[in-house]
């Protein structure tokens, strides 16, 4: 038996940071909002570190900035919703597609191979849209994500306004590569997002 705690999150969701109702912003961010969005990020990947380097190994299946929260000093991020959390050893085929399409990786609509891989390529997305503010394939239906995804090889926009950092937007595209297994470990995600903010920040 697995029993999860969550604090409550006075102030919601990464995603009322992300896209801030009634409220707009320009591109590129200020650095003190793009270091403190890393440095949320990076208590994300720790936390799906310490998940994945659990025995057996936990994949979430679901991250995205709403299963994020935050509390009230929007400094402090932790990570929810596992609902369709699987263990690894019970990964492998899953008996249905499950999860948001918009960060869903390639593997799970051609052949639903559950592994942590698939953890990765969704923070890849989620680290895109984050230091962006862009949603994930916002014109584009649900319905032919799958096929642009798995088939078509596309992924989501990378908004060059946004000036994200090269280190970062490398990153960015390891983490959703097509092949799992050239995808970075969370320790090695956590590396860079830690390395970035560091070197922003100084």
């Amino acid at each position: 038996i697995i029993l999860i705690l969550i604090v409550f999150a006075i102030t919601g969701s990464l995603s009322l940071v992300v896209h801030p109702p009634y409220t707009s912003f320009s591109l590129p961010l200020p650095m003190k909002e793009t270091v403190r969005r890393i440095s949320l990020l990076e208590q994300v990947a720790s936390a799906m570190h310490y998940l994945h380097s659990a025995q057996p190994c936990v994949v979430h299946r679901d991250l995205k900035p709403g299963n994020f929260l935050l509390d009230k000093t929007q400094k402090i991020a932790k990570v929810c919703d596992f609902g369709l959390a699987r263990m690894r050893t019970a990964a492998g085929k899953a008996t249905r597609v499950a999860g948001s399409f918009k960060y869903m990786a390639p593997e799970l609509f051609k052949h639903n191979t559950v592994t942590e891989h698939v953890d990765t390529y969704s923070f890849g997305v989620v680290l895109n849209e984050t230091l962006s503010g862009a949603y994930p394939w916002k014109d584009t239906p649900d319905i032919a994500i799958p096929m642009r995804v798995a088939v078509e090889n596309k992924r989501p926009e990378i908004v060059k306004e946004a000036k994200i950092h090269p280190s970062l937007l490398k990153l960015i595209r390891n983490c959703w590569k097509q092949d799992p297994t050239a995808r970075p470990n969370m320790d090695g995600v956590l590396d860079v997002l830690k390395h970035c903010r560091l070197s922003l920040a100084s």
